[in-house]
């Protein structure tokens, strides 16, 4: 019997990005036709906020994710029982892996995070992520694990891809399963766009530096703060995980 490690997390049901814009249209709507009835400002707000916070509380579900030396299990459950949606299982061989992406990010609002995506061969992408530092211990494990069982398959493959032919169609998913090595693929603070857009930040700061010290006169409240709250702290975080920290991995 295979040994299995398995993490849970909270997602959206649905596509994330999808589940957002959905949100985000119906909140506006909901905002839009308030402004249009003449509604006071203090009602406008707190119903589009809410309208966005709730919906996407309501489309959260439980996604559990469990692997073993043969496949790869995931269960997506609604937190909110009393909901129409069903729960979703979707189970995936290693051979139908196409690649992965593991790093660290940060959200807007957020402190830094670290994820692990995961591709299969039918576009399908999983994302897992330690919950904002929550579930760090889980993951790190759950990754290590992860790692070591792609590893473990990248090992047993010959340099040669089957023909196109001889691809085996998984019954289960309906995906074509070969024996081509799982990928690992760099995050975006690896790749040379993340350098160019770090260097091209530098650059605009620097611009609106000089631009403000030989034109004070435009100098005004909302020029400093963005220069000191988001563009610079922007830059330092951007300079640190493309540059400063790629040498000390």
């Amino acid at each position: 019997m295979n040994n299995e490690t398995q993490i849970k997390s909270k997602d959206t049901y649905y596509n994330t990005g999808a589940t957002i814009a959905v949100v985000t249209i119906l909140a506006m709507s909901a905002m839009f036709a308030l402004i249009v009835a003449n509604s006071p400002m203090w009602l406008t707000l707190p119903v589009f906020l809410g309208l966005m916070f709730g919906l996407i509380n309501l489309s959260t579900a439980y996604h559990t994710v469990t692997i073993n030396g043969l496949e790869l299990n995931r269960t997506i459950e609604a937190v909110h029982q009393k909901l129409p949606l069903k729960t979703k299982t979707e189970r995936y061989e290693w051979s139908q892996v196409k690649w992965y992406k593991e790093g660290k990010d940060k959200g807007r609002y957020t402190n830094e995070f670290e994820f692990l995506k995961i591709g299969f061969n039918n576009g399908i992408v999983w994302t897992i992520t330690d919950s904002k530092g929550a579930n760090k211990a889980a993951f790190e494990e759950f990754k290590t694990e992860f790692i070591n069982q792609i590893n473990k398959f990248n090992h047993h493959l010959s340099d040669e891809t089957i023909k196109p032919n001889d691809s085996l169609l998984s019954k289960k998913t309906n995906t074509i399963s070969t024996t081509s090595k799982i990928e690992k693929r760099p995050s975006f603070y690896e790749t040379i766009w993340a350098q160019l857009f770090t260097i091209l930040l530098g650059i605009l700061i620097a611009l609106i530096v000089t631009f403000l010290i030989f034109n004070p006169s435009y100098i005004k409240f909302s020029t400093v703060f963005r220069l000191s709250a988001i563009l610079i702290p922007g830059f330092v975080y951007m300079y640190y995980r493309v540059f400063k920290n790629k040498n000390h991995e």
